[in-house]
């Protein structure tokens, strides 16, 4: 049996949110247009934290849709706290 590739979907608009450590409320959402990929939102994401934050310390807990050497780096190199969850067999 030949495996055909996933064919992705289109989708509207797909929110991204974050919240509070201690309340679990919202504390930033935002909207990606059509059918970007989690993983190219990383940067602008955390760009945007610094500045929402005023650049106080954020912990990024994300799941492997975010996960690319590419934002490895860039988070090492901008000196982000961060982890990564996985599920492992």
């Amino acid at each position: 049996m030949k495996l055909q590739p996933r064919q992705r979907k289109p989708t509207p608009n797909k929110p991204l949110h974050t919240q509070g450590e201690t309340s679990h409320l919202p504390i930033y959402q935002t909207t990606y247009l059509g059918s970007m990929t989690d993983v190219t939102t990383l940067q602008t994401t955390m760009t945007k934290f610094d500045v929402i934050t005023k650049g106080k310390p954020v912990l990024a807990v994300m799941d492997k849709g975010l996960f690319s050497k590419a934002n490895v780096k860039w988070l090492l190199e901008h000196g982000k706290s961060f982890c990564w969850l996985h599920r492992f067999l």
